[in-house]
């Protein structure tokens, strides 16, 4: 993995815009200057250093802090945004948390699905690695706002 005094090397990072510019010239397609990185296929802007592959957001973190975490998050989650106030360390569990809704999601809100044998919505939050239940609501709002409460409650400061 590249250091921290090789990225400061090769690479000027802008923590206001979280735009990584060349600094020095490591391949005929790259001018000093130029901006660094290109979108990956999910969405992160990427870069190629010494023939590796590597995520703009966890060189952001390595550049300012010096050190890789195992998780990094974007507190936006605009997976494009690495200005440094928008990156945080995270767990996995603490990651999901604060992930975007999944595209087969029923009712729009997390943590609520609709229950066929008891007719209504379901609240089901995953807490500490569990998924407990907070009850069935026949008014979409009313499990809404149930679960919206106990995702705050719980999931603080990675609730979104």
């Amino acid at each position: 993995m590249i250091t921290q005094s090789k990225l400061k090397e090769l690479l000027n990072y802008d923590q206001d815009t979280g735009i990584f510019t060349w600094k020095k010239r490591t391949s005929n397609r790259i001018k000093v200057g130029d901006i660094a990185g290109n979108t990956h296929n999910c969405g992160y802007i990427e870069m190629c250093i010494e023939g590796k592959r590597c995520l703009s957001h966890r060189l952001a973190w390595l550049y300012i802090y010096g050190y890789l975490p195992k998780l990094i998050d974007h507190i936006n989650g605009d997976r494009q945004d690495n200005k440094i106030s928008n990156l945080r360390e995270a767990t996995y569990q603490t990651n999901i948390y604060n992930s975007k809704i999944r595209s087969d999601n029923k009712s729009g809100v997390r943590c609520v699905s609709w229950d066929k044998i008891r007719n209504s919505w379901e609240v089901r939050v995953k807490i500490d690695g569990k998924l407990k239940h907070y009850g069935n609501y026949k008014d979409l709002n009313d499990a809404k706002k149930i679960a919206d409460k106990i995702r705050s409650e719980n999931h603080k400061e990675f609730y979104r």
